[in-house]
């Protein structure tokens, strides 16, 4: 009865184990490392570089406004301006789908400056055309362009665009510098 015991232990060690072993594979071919395995908050990558998020798609920051309330106004005739002390971003990015099949651009941004608070990302501010298109399913090979819009202090600096599947699981986070 004692060996039989030892030997159910030493089978779940084993399978114990093994699947820690496994999960650690996984992530390792996936690229889950959320320490962004792709360019670091401390060591962004400068726009128009391309990054890999890991989830099928590639994203490149194309150009930031980071000075932006005339254009989010000249945008939508019912975009408010600005509170006082906030201004309008506007950042360009373009997602191409990397992946092996049909699929909408899985990306998630936020805006990061020197005060370490994400910014609000202007659900309800119409952002100037093009507008970044979340719902349009583009094949392999297929890209999207557009602008999306961010609220922050009109005395942030060092503006920093955080870029992660929408859906976080087999996937990288990747910073990007919007200022210089």
């Amino acid at each position: 009865m004692a060996e039989r015991r030892t030997l159910i232990y030493v089978l779940g060690a084993a399978l114990v184990g093994l699947t820690a072993g496994c999960l650690v594979a996984w992530f390792a071919i996936t690229g889950d490392d959320r320490s962004g395995a792709t360019a670091t908050r401390q060591e962004p990558v400068g726009m128009g570089t391309s990054v890999d998020l890991g989830n099928g798609w590639s994203v490149t920051v194309n150009s930031a406004d980071t000075d932006a309330d005339a254009e989010v106004a000249a945008a939508e005739e019912f975009n408010e301006p600005p509170a006082a002390g906030k201004r309008y971003v506007v950042v360009n990015l373009s997602a191409t789908n990397v992946g092996d099949r049909p699929d909408t651009p899985e990306v998630e941004a936020s805006l990061f400056g020197s005060s370490g608070v994400e910014h609000d990302g202007g659900n309800l501010v119409t952002p100037p055309e093009p507008r970044f298109d979340t719902v349009a399913e583009l094949e392999p090979g297929g890209s999207t362009e557009g602008n999306l819009v961010f609220i922050a202090d009109v005395d942030e600096t060092d503006l920093l665009l955080r870029l992660q599947p929408l859906i976080e699981v087999g996937g990288n986070r990747a910073w990007v510098a919007l200022d210089g």
